[in-house]
């Protein structure tokens, strides 16, 4: 059998057990009552899932499949954007000083993002294959930017949060990882379409995605949404706290600076 073959049957695989993957950890989110805490969340999964049901016995060549997919995506990006700024309210819940440094630092990671997945555009519309359907193209060039934005606002976050940490219920901080995680496979998934058509990328992403719906389904519990366990902090903590979200924020800021210069 060859290597080729292989692939395909192994991508086929592969979409089944992110199917099977995906609804356990959504049907884990509604059953725990954790889609009120994560209604975002909850949505994105939800929306992935119903499209990924619906196109399960269609070729993602075909032009149904692509129809399906262009229709259903300002649905997912207002879902998944929306399930971004969720994880960075969560994750800081009740500080609202370090709340607003991460989600500003977000916002400045997130436009750089943005910048360079604008500036690959340019470079795929002048040397890129003609697509048949454009409107197909744009809206991938949507989902990338959103992607490569996103992935780089959470990582961000997720590094800011292990510098200068505030308590947060557990599910919060697991879920915050996970999505992190998700949304940078989510990122590099989209740039391997575009620069990566390699067997060995084309399925190590929706393994890595399966990984994330595993994680979701065994690591979230109704336990893990309170805070038994974390000592509430006295003033002098939170003044701490909040004192490293504001230098890390200046840190970033004036890296910035440096880089515009």
């Amino acid at each position: 059998m060859s290597v080729g073959h292989t692939g395909i049957d192994l991508k086929d695989a592969l979409r089944g057990v992110s199917i099977l993957a995906e609804a356990a950890a959504v049907a884990r989110i509604f059953a725990s009552g954790l889609a009120r805490r994560f209604p975002f969340l909850a949505s994105t999964l939800v929306i992935d899932l119903v499209f990924a049901v619906a196109s399960i016995s269609l070729p993602t060549s075909s032009v149904l499949y692509r129809r399906m997919w262009l229709v259903l995506q300002p649905f997912a990006i207002t879902a998944i954007c929306l399930a971004a700024w969720e994880v960075i309210a969560l994750s800081c819940e009740g500080y609202p000083r370090a709340k607003r440094a991460r989600r500003q630092l977000a916002i400045a990671a997130g436009v750089i993002g943005m910048t360079m997945a604008a500036a690959m555009v340019w470079s795929d519309i002048r040397g890129g294959p003609r697509w048949l359907m454009p409107w197909l193209q744009g809206m991938f060039f949507v989902r990338r930017a959103e992607a490569i934005a996103i992935a780089a606002g959470l990582l961000f976050v997720n590094l800011i949060a292990a510098i200068a940490p505030a308590p947060a219920r557990p599910n919060s901080i697991i879920h915050a990882r996970i999505f992190g995680a998700y949304v940078i496979a989510e990122a590099v998934g989209y740039l391997g379409m575009s620069y990566l058509r390699s067997w060995p990328v084309q399925t190590a992403l929706p393994a890595a995605e399966i990984g994330c719906f595993i994680a979701w389904t065994v690591l979230l519990s109704r336990k893990g949404d309170e805070f038994t366990g974390i000592a509430q902090p006295s003033p002098l903590e939170l003044a701490e706290i909040d004192r490293r979200a504001e230098k890390s924020q200046a840190e970033f800021e004036a890296a910035l600076r440096r880089l515009s210069e």
